[in-house]
């Protein structure tokens, strides 16, 4: 997410409240992998979308085990 000047070595703080997702930075849990993208959604399905130009969209398909842990509401950066 480092279009989102989110670095390796950062600390997320993520709020699980959070009901809307829709456009969001989320960590999720997409078949057993932890991830951090931006939440789309388009009609019926998912679509997680990553800042960096390097990395393509990965849509979410019906039957794959998905889970939203919580928004991303502050970004506490490593000392650089």
């Amino acid at each position: 997410m480092i279009g989102d000047r989110i670095e390796p070595g950062d600390i997320l703080i993520v709020d699980s409240y959070y009901e809307q997702v829709d456009g969001r930075i989320a960590v999720i849990s997409l078949n057993g992998d932890n991830l951090v993208k931006r939440i789309r959604q388009a009609g019926e399905m998912v679509v997680l979308l990553s800042s960096n130009d390097n990395y393509d969209p990965i849509y979410v398909h019906k039957g794959e085990s998905f889970r939203v842990f919580g928004v991303v509401t502050w970004v506490i950066q490593k000392p650089r």
